[in-house]
């Protein structure tokens, strides 16, 4: 597995991935017209555009096997004065998870917020139901600070946790 940089060329693949995690991971949650007939298009201009015209503080890694990309992860290199550097985005190909894809590039993801804001810490979001990701979380060092809620683009309230590290090295000690 290797893991670079994204560049424009991989937004289709990258949106492809996010697309078919938003099928499985919001079933029952976001309506299947939504999941089904708009995120695929919604996905691909998304990550087009974040390719395209990246905001200043933000990196994309993508994580490669056999020259395909099988996941990604999208930082916000100190989002919040706060909390620090925010994971905006985090999704693996569903037949490559549990192999060390997502904990390969959280740490390149860490490493880099690291490298150019050692201070820093590192906040995301997970939504309540996605217990899988909670424990994934939790194993690299995280924890639950506070609950809150995600009105999805299609206008449903999904609740969720914001999950914290307060420091780069939380992270990488448990790589």
């Amino acid at each position: 597995m290797k893991i670079r940089v994204a560049t424009v060329k991989d937004s289709s693949r990258i949106a492809d991935i996010h697309a078919t995690s938003w099928r499985s991971s919001y079933a029952g949650i976001l309506s299947d017209k939504y999941l089904l007939g708009t995120v695929p298009r919604e996905r691909l201009i998304t990550w087009r555009q974040s390719l395209e015209y990246p905001k200043h503080n933000q990196c994309i890694f993508v994580a490669e096997y056999d020259d395909k990309v099988i996941g990604f992860i999208c930082v916000l290199l100190d989002e919040d004065p706060l909390l620090g550097s925010y994971i905006d985005n985090f999704h693996i190909d569903t037949s490559h998870q549990s192999r060390g894809v997502g904990r390969a590039l959280f740490v390149k993801s860490a490493e880099w917020c690291n490298e150019l804001s050692p201070k820093s810490g590192l906040f995301l979001f997970v939504t309540q139901h996605n217990k899988r990701a909670q424990a994934f979380y939790t194993r690299l060092g995280g924890y639950k600070q506070q609950t809150g809620s995600w009105v999805a683009p299609e206008g449903s309230i999904v609740p969720t946790y914001r999950f914290v590290w307060q420091s780069m090295v939380d992270v990488l000690k448990h790589q």
